[in-house]
């Protein structure tokens, strides 16, 4: 009663604020029968992507290609623009 599981990614998308938005499937087999469903997460420039279950379950090369991406576009300036931007957005959702 093996079960494996294999994520491919079919898309990422990048937002202005550098927000990327992983849309793939997930690849089960178990006995010999093959399932497959739809998946999609996002990873913001302010949290730790090892933190997201999605994103532990990525494997090789699919890994590579979100890290690849998280260093290119994560700049230091990208993740404080991300910050202040969820502070005001923050401030806006609670008045005082």
């Amino acid at each position: 009663m093996a079960i494996t599981e294999k994520i491919t990614i079919d898309h990422i998308n990048t937002s202005d604020m550098k927000v990327l938005q992983i849309i793939g499937t997930n690849h089960i087999t178990e006995d010999g029968n093959s399932s497959s469903s739809e998946f999609a997460f996002a990873l913001e420039p302010d949290k730790t992507p090892s933190d997201i279950v999605a994103y532990k379950k990525l494997e090789g090369d699919e890994k590579t290609k979100v890290d690849e991406l998280i260093t290119e576009l994560w700049t230091d300036e990208v993740k404080a623009s991300w910050v202040t931007f969820q502070a005001e957005q923050e401030a806006l959702n609670n008045p005082e």
